[in-house]
Formats: structure tokens, sequence, C-alpha cells
């Protein structure tokens, strides 16, 4: 079913056969569990919606995604608290959460995923380059994992597409 390499170009040589099994180990939670999905992507520009959407009869459970790589478009479009992006910064676990919390509620979904991160070259939060963080909601459970990315820019943005699904994967399969 998953045999392609569409989603695959997407990772390296190394993690293909991992990508492939957390692939379809996801779409069987997905459309097993009778869940519905939307993202808030930042650093991943759209990367994380492309993969879920490459699954087969993605439409039963992928409901869209809002690509919210500026500030504003984060408040406006995903309903993120501007004092949140005052008192953390852009780049931070709460802002991850909120993001994944406020898309789940926008799109009115089960699941809500979130990706903000460095993937440089520049900094821009102080923080160093390929410093993600991933913020999941499922039902109203919420969490975030913080990742410490190596690579040049496409290769933290790949890494943090194949964690955030990770995440989501583990997230489903332990309830």
């Amino acid at each position: 079913m998953l045999e392609s390499s569409e989603f695959l170009d997407l990772v390296t040589q190394e993690t293909r056969g991992y990508a492939k099994n957390l692939l379809q180990n996801l779409h069987a939670a997905l459309t097993q569990g009778a869940y519905t999905v939307a993202c808030a992507e930042s650093v991943t520009g759209g990367m994380l919606s492309e993969a879920l959407t490459r699954l087969p009869k993605s439409s039963n459970f992928f409901m869209g995604g809002i690509i919210c790589y500026h500030p504003r478009i984060k408040v406006e479009a995903v309903g993120l608290d501007a004092a949140l992006l005052r008192q953390f910064g852009v780049v931070s676990a709460p802002v991850a959460e909120a993001l994944a919390i406020g898309i789940a509620k926008r799109m009115r979904t089960r699941v809500g995923v979130s990706t903000t991160g460095q993937a440089g070259p520049d900094t821009i939060s102080g923080l160093p380059v390929g410093t993600v963080f991933v913020g999941l909601s499922v039902d109203g459970k919420t969490q975030t994992r913080r990742l410490d990315l190596q690579g040049d820019r496409q290769q933290i943005r790949q890494a943090a597409v194949l964690q955030a699904l990770r995440l989501l994967d583990e997230a489903l399969r332990t309830g």
C-alpha cells in the first residue's frame, strides 16, 4: 500500500525504512481510530501536511493545515494569543502547544499538530539553529517535544517532519 517512494523522498536514505514503517503505522491508527487531523506549520512550511496527505485515503482523516510562518498569521489564522509570543517567543514549547490546540479548534479536529523552530542559517530567537518544537493535541490532551536537530536548513525541516509524525504515532498508539 505504501510501497511507493512518494513521502520517502522527504527523508534521507538512512531513515527510509523507519519512515515507511512509521507511515504504515500512522495510516492504520488514523483510519481505525476515526481520528481527524489538522496542522499548523511554521518551520516545516507545509511539509508535514504534505506527508499526511500522501497517505492513501487521507481525505478521511486530514482536514487541513495552515502554514503560519509569520507571527501575525499565527495570531490571526490559528488564534494564538499574541501575549504568548511576547512572553515566550515564537520558537517555544508554549507557542507550539497553543498552535496545536488552536488548529484543532479552528478545524474542529480530534488532533492538532504544530511545528515551530529555527531551520537557519540565521537565528532569530536567540536559540541555536536546529531548535524545533512540535506541539500535539489529541482529544484535548496536549504535549510538546523539543528537538535539537543537526544539518542544513532542508535536513532540519525534514527531520522535524519525521519527528512530528513519530510523536503523533506514539500518542495515537498509547492513547
